[in-house]
Order: C-alpha cells, then structure tokens, then sequence
C-alpha cells in the first residue's frame, strides 16, 4: 500500500495481518532523481500502486514522477519524469527543459495519482494536468497523452483525445480493455477506449449527490476497483463505497454490516483520527453571556492559501464538568465541512445558554480540518488539523469580548 503521508510503501500480510515496510524511510525526500536500496531511500508522497510482473510501479506524487521498485532485488528508482510539473511527452527521463545540443526533454507529469496496466503499457491519471499518460512497458519505453487537456486546462467535456476534458481525475481501473476512470470534480464516472482514444460519460450526473439506481450522482469519487461486472467506488465526500453494476449501470451504495457510527456518549472523538493533528492546550477562557461565536485564524506559510475547492472540516463539542464526569452528561458536538471557506472562520453559537444551559463553565473542543496549496498552484496540496482545548467560564460582564479566539501555524516547510 502507498502510505502517503508517512512517505512510505507498506506490504500487508492479509492471513497474519502484520504490517511491514518494504521502501521508504518515514521521512520525505526532498530531491528527484535519487535511486538505491529501498528501505534507504526517502520517499514524497506515493500516491498509488501498479504491479507488473516483479515491478511495482509507484504514482509519486510529491516530485510528479513515476517511480519503481524491483520487488526481488528491493531496489528503487525513478522510472519516468523529470520533475517538472507540466504535461511533456517523450523519452522517459531527460532534462526538464532540454540541453542545447539538442537533448530533449524529459517526460513530465503533474501530480500522478492513479495506475492501471494491461501488461504492456503503464496507465497514469495525471491528476493536476487533468489527463490520462501512457507508458510502453517495452523496449524504446516513451511516454504519450492518451486524452484531456492540460495544466489550468480543465472541464467535462467528452471526446477524442486532446478535445476531451477532465478535472482532476484521481482513479483507474481497467475493464474489458477499456479504462474506467474517476474524474473526481466532474462528480463522474468515465469510460476511455485507449485504442480511438475516445472518452464517454459512463455514470453520475456531473453535480454532487448521492442518488443510487439508473441515475446515479456521486460526490467527488476517488479510488476505483473492478471485479467481473462490479465497479466499487470510493466516493470520497459522500463518506461511501458505491458499486456500479457494469452491465446496466445501476448503482447502489455498499451496506456495511456490523458498521455504526460512535456512540453518543463516548469520549474518543474525531481528532484522534483526524490527518497530521496538532494539540493545542488553551488557559482558561472568558466569555460574555448571550450571542457568541468561536474564531479560527491560521497562519499559513508565505506563499500558501486555503484550497478553495476542497472541503473543509470544523467542528466543536461542549462538555460540562470534569473529564470524570463527562460520561454523566454527553457532549454537544456540532461540525460541518464546506467549500470556499476563508481565513478567519467564524463560527457562531446562537447563544452560549443554548450550549451550557444553566452551566457558566464547560470545556470546549474544537477541531479544524484544512487542505492549504501553493499560490502558484506547483506541487501537492497538504492536509491539516488543528485541535484546541480550552476550559471557558461565561460571565455576565460587557468589557468581556462574546468570542473564543483559536489560532495555529502552520510551520514552513
């Protein structure tokens, strides 16, 4: 598996269940073009997994690169890719820009994110160009544009080859002969013909939802994996596994038995899972009766702003009395995940009274899930989460402020 945010390739025994590390060094590479022993080098963000006889060829995102790892000899290096984020065909690795006695460029890839193979040629959905690579696994291996647009080149268009548009496609899967592919911010399934090169709708309406039968809406799908005549999908913000039957494109969302959500009254909360978490402890707090409201503010590093298309996550939950005592009286948690949300956020109460009821004391908790890019929109966004604690007293005094302030930073990398 592509652990990517701990820059590493994971193997899982799936009878024993032991988790083992087979490339990678925990920490994240910051150069291009370094190969050697696999459990020496570090790796940037992999993305996703193609194996191909003993190859296993990795979506590295971070450097947008192709990498591979020769299971038998645990040896990895870059496959494809110069490190340049652009869409550049041609000879697998070479300079970014070319030399001037003619060299050419280097391959180029921006953010690869999913792989798919039929044997012979390696699939890429080249996420941020917003098309679909292909790599001849033989000998003369080059890389070539099956279909869509390219950087800032984006929509939901279908067609051949160059004419089609994507946004942001994150999932491959092969199926007879063909490419399924996720085109995550269309909210769409995609079928590819690699041979006419030709692109179709396939399922989903192309506006967020979560409607199942012969008219199916999906929110942001990401992952894709195929059986027979199954294609089961992660649908990334409907926090669902769909599953498409291939033949009459019913689709229907995957029941989990024995699954169910966390019990009301039980202390482990969202943060304990939630991605690259920070703790913060807050002194008591002060704050006056009546209308109130929390605010967030986060400090970005130079050149960073908030992703205005990716969901944002915050939430709080109010406990009265001591840690002991919480299980007597159960949390009042609230959260919501939007879009374009701006720095600071502003969350109101409708009036502290509602949340503590006669109490003037609670303990606040207050989680904030964040994707932060680039200005220049070069290289992969990062996620972010912000936990603060904070024991509050309300008092009934105008000179004291009626909001909870909350700040971060984000250090620079």
């Amino acid at each position: 598996m592509a652990d990517t945010e701990n820059h590493l390739i994971r193997q899982i025994d799936l009878k024993s269940r032991a988790v083992s590390t087979i490339a990678g060094t925990g920490t994240q590479m910051r150069g291009r073009g370094i190969a050697g022993p696999a459990r020496t080098v570090a790796l940037n963000s992999p993305w996703d997994l193609q194996l191909a006889g003993r190859t296993l060829y990795i979506a590295m995102a971070g450097p947008h690169q192709i990498w591979k790892l020769e299971l038998d000899k645990q040896e990895i290096s870059t496959f494809a890719g110069s490190g340049r984020e652009a869409r550049v065909d041609g000879p697998l690795i070479g300079p970014p820009f070319g030399l001037p006695d003619g060299t050419p460029p280097g391959s180029a890839f921006a953010q690869p994110s999913a792989l798919a193979t039929d044997g012979k040629t390696l699939f890429v959905s080249d996420a941020e160009a917003n098309i679909i690579r292909a790599i001849s696994l033989g000998a003369g291996a080059k890389v070539r544009t099956v279909a869509g647009g390219d950087l800032f080149d984006f929509g939901d268009k279908d067609g051949l080859g160059d004419e089609v548009r994507l946004q942001h496609p994150l999932g491959l899967a092969r199926w007879n002969g063909k490419l399924l592919i996720a085109d995550t911010y269309n909210h769409r399934i995609k079928l590819l013909d690699p041979a006419s090169r030709e692109v179709r709708a396939f399922a989903g309406s192309g506006k967020p939802g979560q409607d199942d039968g012969n008219k199916p809406s999906f929110y942001e799908p990401g992952g894709l994996a195929v059986t027979t005549d199954k294609l089961y999908v992660a649908d990334t913000n409907n926090h669902a596994i769909r599953v498409v039957d291939l033949k009459t494109k019913k689709t229907k969302t995957l029941p989990i038995k024995g699954l169910q959500p966390p019990a009301p009254n039980q202390t482990a909360t969202n943060d304990e899972v939630a991605p690259n978490a920070e703790e913060i402890q807050l002194p008591l707090q002060r704050l006056r009766s009546g209308d109130a409201a929390l605010v967030l503010n986060v400090e970005l590093p130079a050149g960073y702003h908030l992703n205005p298309d990716a969901p944002q996550r915050y939430s709080y939950s109010v406990s009265i009395g001591s840690a002991n005592e919480a299980g007597k009286s159960p949390p009042l948690t609230k959260s919501k995940t939007e879009k374009g949300l701006s720095l600071p956020v502003r969350i109101p109460f409708s009036s502290v009274s509602d949340v503590t009821g006669e109490h003037v004391s609670f303990n606040l908790q207050t989680s904030f899930t964040f994707v932060y890019c680039r200005n220049d929109n070069t290289g992969t966004c990062r996620i972010k989460t912000f936990n603060w604690r904070a024991p509050v007293e309300v008092v009934n005094d105008p000179n004291v402020s009626n909001e909870v302030r909350l700040s971060g930073k984000v250090p620079a990398e």
